[in-house]
């Protein structure tokens, strides 16, 4: 089960491809599932930005934002 949906507005805690988007805010845009162990991976993309960011990131990679 997927921690967060589409169109949740979460907050990048953690992202080594891009360091600098830690703390930006963005929303989900998709939802995938690992199929080897079924992990929630998400693309997520920032406020103001037309394009996701680079790679997946995991549920300990961001948090929901107010």
């Amino acid at each position: 089960m997927a921690k967060f949906k589409v169109g949740d507005r979460v907050r990048v805690v953690f992202n080594k491809l891009q360091p600098s988007t830690v703390g930006k805010v963005g929303e989900v845009t998709k939802v995938y599932h690992d199929a080897e162990d079924n992990q929630a991976l998400y693309k997520v993309r920032l406020e103001g930005r037309k394009t996701p960011l680079k790679g997946v990131a995991e549920e300990d990679c961001i948090e929901l934002a107010n």
